[in-house]
């Protein structure tokens, strides 16, 4: 389903599907921003965290039952994530 987007220029997609979305980074800010997302945005599902600290990872894909990476470039390339 599109629409028109209200300035006339271009198109806005409308899903009811999930986004998967990866998140890079599992220090402080990272895992928060995985926890925001797996929390409070409607559609969104964090199916990849990478950090180069894998410990870390970890923790914080659990913490979101996502899977965790030690590097972000395979995230990135990944097909888990849209």
């Amino acid at each position: 389903m599109t629409k028109q987007s209200e300035r006339g220029s271009g198109t806005v997609v409308v899903s009811s599907s999930t986004v998967r979305v990866g998140v890079v980074g599992a220090g402080i800010m990272g895992a928060d921003h995985a926890r925001q997302l797996a929390r409070f945005v409607s559609g969104a599902e964090v199916a990849l965290l990478a950090d180069p600290d894998l410990r870390r990872a970890t923790a914080a894909a659990e913490a979101v039952g996502s899977r965790a990476l030690d590097d972000p470039f395979a995230l990135v390339a990944s097909d888990e994530v849209d």
